[in-house]
């Protein structure tokens, strides 16, 4: 009788809900009792036959594969990280190049995973043409009440708006990219207190062309500093003027 192969996974990973995730990344050798791929083998798998503007195939950095369980079809998957990228074809955007971010999945068949298929999970673009920094922190400056909608009647200063030196600049489209700002603000915490923040913002921006002036933007927080807190009366803090009544 042929012997059955157990994955060596704790069982705690088996209630898991549809999906099974090993707790630690796997490396080059053994994950459920199959034989995982090799770099180069993956780099391989997911390599297009059409390598027409093809530039470079690559498995991500710093990550070493995630093996799960999923509970639908009984098998066990291995994912690793990749990274292809294509030259774009963009009328004024002549260097542009398309990266796209995805996964090689595996699955395990008999004593060793075989590769199955690739799945894209993003793309982004890199060499077009960017906007001047001034021209996007002067829009930014411009559209206060955007980049604060639904709270800019509690805001009562805004003393700085910039670019993120740390952050990366993200390329969804000719048309739209998105751009790490910290601003500095002060805004009304409650009806005694003001609080001055330093906070970091995704703006995305989009634009009719690739020539064209930014025309709109879509501001997400992702982070906050606490700066310092005023402290008030309650109708002196109701007198000093907020965002949306200056407008």
């Amino acid at each position: 009788m042929k012997e059955t192969l157990i994955p060596r996974f704790p069982l705690a990973h088996l209630f898991a809900s549809g999906i099974l995730v090993c707790a630690a990344a796997c490396g080059d050798g053994e994950a459920a009792s199959g034989v995982l791929p090799g770099d180069k083998q993956v780099v391989a798998d997911v390599t297009p036959e059409d390598k027409d503007g093809l530039l470079d195939v690559s498995v991500t950095d710093g990550r070493r594969g995630e093996a799960y369980f999923h509970r639908g079809d009984m098998n066990w998957y291995w994912d690793r990280g990749v990274v292809i990228k294509r030259r774009a074809v963009l009328d004024g955007a002549p260097d542009a190049v398309v990266v796209i971010g995805g996964l090689a999945r595996y699955v395990l068949t008999g004593d060793r995973y075989k590769y199955y298929k690739f799945l894209s999970t993003y793309n982004e673009y890199e060499g077009i043409p960017a906007p001047e920094d001034g021209e996007l922190t002067k829009f930014v400056e411009r559209n206060l009440g955007k980049v604060f909608a639904g709270r800019d009647h509690t805001i009562t200063e805004v003393s700085s708006v910039d670019i993120a030196g740390e952050g990366k600049w993200i390329w969804h489209s000719a048309t739209s990219f998105t751009v790490p700002f910290t601003i500095a603000y002060k805004y009304k915490n409650s009806y005694t207190t003001i609080e001055s923040r330093r906070d970091l913002f995704d703006v995305r921006f989009y634009r009719e062309g690739i020539d064209s002036a930014v025309n709109n933007l879509l501001a997400t927080e992702k982070g906050r500093e606490l700066l310092g807190t005023e402290r008030f009366a309650p109708e002196q803090l109701d007198s000093i003027e907020t965002l949306r009544g200056a407008r």
